[in-house]
């Protein structure tokens, strides 16, 4: 599902606005193409990403912001330069730098007026919509000027044009004015995401590499400035070397999820309390529905023990041994308790096949373990500790509570889940 227009809105709409700008002034170009690129791109992710955060985190990685505002102020730099009509006698050296460094002022205005019109339209009054601290975050202004700034002051020093781009281009300004620290953030936010949401390993692996490769690129560069393309090509290779592994681990995390799941559900369908709870309760005629999910559920676990087999040569009894089932009870997001684990593991499971029921003690089991609220994970709001103090960590203290809210602790009386 796509990002909603409410959050996306206030964050493209200041590009979207500069876009029309430039096509009104009847303005074109190689720059003004790669604009309409850019935002597109950016149109492309929030259609493509459900999360905010991911948007937010593929945004940077692509330095799509600076990008964007590097172009724009390209455009505005060629607009404002003076027709060449041929004849030269009326401009020297000393005019055309004036216009050049009048162009990265308003270049400079421009980002400003691009920040303000985004915070401006990122602004809300209920504090879950606004967006305001997050757009002022990633949009990088200080570090984008800076180096514009750095171009104006040395156009301005009394030097002469052919000294000028002298020195921007043995000092790498012009280099410098391509945003590599805010696109070396992108890949630090990226790889400390990963690592706050503990996903996979393979995952983290993976820009931990591209990080190292942009780094590398960098210290050979003439002005620690890595080539774009080479940078873009490298990045690809990462991360077609990791998509087998990525996918694989998430297939496979996904389906042993399923099936604990549905083995839960079935134990559950043959509880006194199962007509009354969810997802039972739903339905037209409750107690048929029971009775459906009863007969139907192991026929289903069936199946899909016959694909973790076929896809990944695993057995049920494996699932407690994989990285990925460790690795989500140190994340806290299992759901169920571990003494819930041990006994769908041990007393649920080798009666779950098709036609056949669970013995009496089972279902009293079960039953007594709902009764005394030893099901669920204690620990289970625990899952977004991580996340949450990252969040805060870019964003503000608190940030995350304000936008997303917080997780309470459930009432539980099991023990935590000790491996």
């Amino acid at each position: 599902m796509p990002i909603d227009t409410m959050i996306s809105g206030p964050m493209l709409d200041p590009f979207r606005n500069m876009l029309k700008e430039c096509e009104e002034k009847q303005l074109s170009g190689p720059k003004f193409d790669d604009m309409k690129t850019h935002l597109n791109r950016m149109k492309e992710i929030a259609n493509q990403q459900s999360d905010l955060n991911e948007f937010n985190a593929q945004l940077m990685k692509e330095d799509l912001f600076s990008k964007f505002s590097m172009a724009y102020s390209a455009v505005l730099a060629d607009a404002a330069k003076p027709a060449n009509s041929g004849d030269t006698s009326n401009y020297d050296d000393a005019a055309l730098l004036k216009t050049t460094v009048d162009a990265y002022k308003d270049s400079v205005q421009r980002i400003k007026d691009g920040l303000a019109a985004a915070l401006k339209e990122a602004a809300k009054d209920n504090k879950a919509d606004d967006t305001t601290i997050e757009v002022a975050a990633l949009f990088k202004d200080e570090a984008l000027i800076k180096p514009i700034e750095d171009v104006i002051k040395l156009g301005e020093s009394g030097i002469s044009l052919p000294e000028f781009l002298r020195i921007l281009i043995e000092k790498g300004l012009d280099k410098a004015m391509e945003g590599s620290v805010v696109t070396r953030e992108g890949y630090v936010y990226l790889l400390n995401w990963s690592k706050a949401d503990m996903r996979c390993p393979y995952d983290i692996k993976m820009r931990e590499e591209i990080l190292q490769k942009f780094d590398e690129l960098a210290s050979k560069a003439a002005f620690g400035v890595p080539d774009s393309l080479e940078m873009t090509l490298d990045e690809d290779t990462l991360e077609h070397k990791y998509h087998t592994a990525i996918a694989k681990w998430n297939a496979c995390k996904d389906l042993w999820d399923d099936i604990l799941s549905y083995i839960d559900t079935w134990i559950t369908s043959y509880c006194n309390y199962a007509p009354l709870i969810l997802p039972w309760k739903m339905a037209a005629d409750p107690k048929t529905a029971v009775i459906r999910t009863q007969d139907t559920y192991p026929g289903y676990i069936k199946v899909k023990l016959a694909r973790f087999e076929e896809y990944f040569g695993l057995h049920f009894e494996d699932i407690f041994k994989l990285k990925s089932f460790i690795n989500e009870v140190k994340a806290y997001r299992i759901e169920w308790s571990k003494e819930r684990i041990v006994f769908l593991k041990n007393k649920v499971f080798p009666h779950c096949r098709p036609f056949n029921h669970p013995p009496k003690e089972v279902i009293t089991e079960a039953e007594k373990m709902h009764n005394e609220k030893r099901e669920i994970n204690p620990e289970l709001h625990r899952c977004i500790e991580r996340p949450m103090a990252y969040y805060n960590s870019q964003f503000g203290d608190g940030r995350y509570q304000e936008r997303f809210g917080t997780v309470e602790p459930n009432d539980s009386k099991a023990a935590p889940w000790v491996l």
